[in-house]
């Protein structure tokens, strides 16, 4: 098989102990085996090296070295590891690489400096970078399906394994591993950034396609892997083009160069080091009005809706494999307006119906429905688990029939991604025997349409009905918005001048005519 590339692992005093000091001196003099010389890897760490070995010879930490004959794939190296392999959307057009395995970068440069021969380590919580053991794959786990939450919206995929081109517009690599002080920033500097890149280096020609993110400048607490999971989100985000969201004073200066968010939200595009929740925003970037949003589906595109919302277009739920089991489906709200309906028909009774975003990392605050053919049984907004506002459940007491769940979001702005539903009926006896759940069954008849939500009464359930005026009002509707189309070229935000209270200018025309006003900017 033909190599691809090579592969940066760390070997430490603990392979020089079980190599031998002296199998060392030889085999870093023979060019057949190092590509790199010797790479002193940073005071802060163990002492060790760092070392580019081609993929014919890399090694098993405590093992042999591999013969001439036994060359690996990049794809084959990574399942050695044990890197766990994880798409979001197998088959998009465009791929969000996260690279925990380690990588090379002869040149980068962004708006700080230029800087060659950037190594970045694999990702390592144990001192073997060789392998990744359980908790290391847990961790690249809850990373990945963060991120992926993050960019569910849109047609691309987040993965952890690729083996493709980075051309313009197509692949976007995150590297993750090391500190900043690695090669970004001196060990004197008080400045000890988590993550760097380069504005909208995904689409042009004369930037690198990668961007990085210092893992290691992150404690091995659980909520760190939320901040790591937000960095990725955000430097992405600077390579697709979004700028940060910022805070002006009344004279239209910056005071805050990352919006904090509230008490219980962060914008990505702002602090990536909160641990709330985190979702894309509209509001005041560095140069005007940003519509997360629309921007990021102007670059990526729109993921296909998954699930229909009336009767006829529903999904039926997974039947369970026992009597009065319960019943399963998940999807993805793509879009604030989504509505995802799934079928099935009970006997009657008792009911449970919950919906759950992404655990730890949820974007969605879902809402979920039960309607029937006559019309709406029952609906709950979404509550918090003491952590965070993640679910949404209700019980009911039904007639045997054909019923509909319907999952939505809350409406707020930012409020979509990953969810799973369940339908439990409480036990039944018939006769002493338990009464198993019919099959699915379309009903025929379309329901009442759905009551309009009131925002009002969900920031009042959230304790948070005034947010500090922005959030809110941001957050009461769609803006009339009509992004620029690629070909365009323009970005769809907009410029104010500093002081300006009513002027407004564009650099897509009629963006946002009335959009100052309703953020309380006007």
């Amino acid at each position: 098989m033909e190599r691809l590339e090579n592969r940066q692992m760390m070997a430490g005093d603990v392979a020089v102990a079980i190599a031998g000091a002296s199998f060392y001196d030889d085999f870093l003099q023979n060019d057949d085996h190092v590509v790199n010389a010797v790479t002193e890897y940073g005071p802060q760490t163990p002492p060790g090296f760092l070392v580019e070995v081609p993929t014919a010879h890399f090694p098993d930490v405590i093992g042999d070295w591999p013969t001439e004959n036994q060359q690996l794939t990049e794809a084959e190296l990574d399942a050695d590891m044990g890197l766990p392999m994880l798409d979001s959307l197998p088959g998009a057009p465009k791929t969000l690489y996260l690279d925990f395995t380690g990588h090379f970068q002869a040149s980068w440069r962004n708006g700080r400096g230029e800087y060659a021969n950037i190594t970045t380590p694999a990702y390592d919580g144990d001192y073997d970078p060789a392998h990744f053991d359980a908790e290391e794959q847990q961790f690249i786990r809850d990373v990945w399906a963060a991120v992926a939450e993050d960019y569910a919206p849109f047609n691309i995929n987040v993965t952890t394994h690729y083996y493709g081109d980075f051309n313009d517009g197509h692949a976007l690599r995150v590297a993750i591993g090391g500190a900043s002080t690695d090669w970004y920033v001196n060990f004197a500097d008080t400045e000890r950034p988590t993550g760097t890149s380069d504005l909208d280096s995904f689409n042009e020609s004369d930037k690198s396609n990668v961007v990085y993110v210092f893992e290691e400048e992150y404690s091995n607490l659980f909520t760190e892997r939320i901040k790591v999971a937000t960095t990725i989100s955000h430097e992405a985000g600077h390579a697709f083009g979004l700028r940060h969201h910022v805070v002006f004073d009344a004279n239209g200066e910056v005071i805050s160069e990352y919006h904090p968010g509230t008490a219980i939200w962060t914008p990505i595009m702002g602090d990536n080091n909160s641990t709330d929740r985190t979702t894309w925003n509209l509001g005041m970037a560095e140069d005007g009005l940003q519509d997360d949003m629309a921007f990021l589906s102007w670059k990526l595109g729109n993921r296909t809706d998954d699930h229909g919302g009336d009767w006829s277009a529903a999904t039926p739920l997974s039947m369970p494999l026992t009597y009065n089991g319960t019943m399963t489906g998940q999807g993805i709200i793509e879009q604030t307006s989504d509505a995802d309906g799934f079928r099935f028909t009970t006997s009657g009774g008792s009911i449970n119906v919950a919906v759950h975003g992404l655990e730890w990392f949820n974007n969605l605050a879902p809402k979920v429905e039960l309607w029937s053919s006559q019309g709406l049984v029952a609906s709950a907004n979404v509550t918090n688990n003491g952590f965070r506002w993640d679910h949404a459940s209700l019980h009911a007491e039904v007639a045997p029939g054909d019923y509909m769940v319907v999952v939505k979001s809350m409406g707020d702005y930012g409020n979509v991604g990953n969810y799973t539903v369940s339908v439990s009926p409480e036990l039944v006896l018939t006769a002493g025997n338990r009464t198993a759940v019919a099959p699915v069954i379309a009903p025929v008849v379309s329901p009442a349409s759905p009551p309009k939500f009131s925002l009002d009464a969900y920031y009042a359930q959230l304790g948070n009905s005034d947010d500090g005026g922005q959030r809110r009002a941001a957050n009461t509707g769609n803006l009339p918005v009509t992004p620029a189309s690629p070909s365009g070229g323009d970005r769809p935000v907009l410029k104010r001048a500093v002081g300006a209270t009513t002027s407004v200018a564009s650099e897509s025309a009629s963006l946002f005519d009335a959009a100052f006003e309703l953020l309380g900017a006007a």
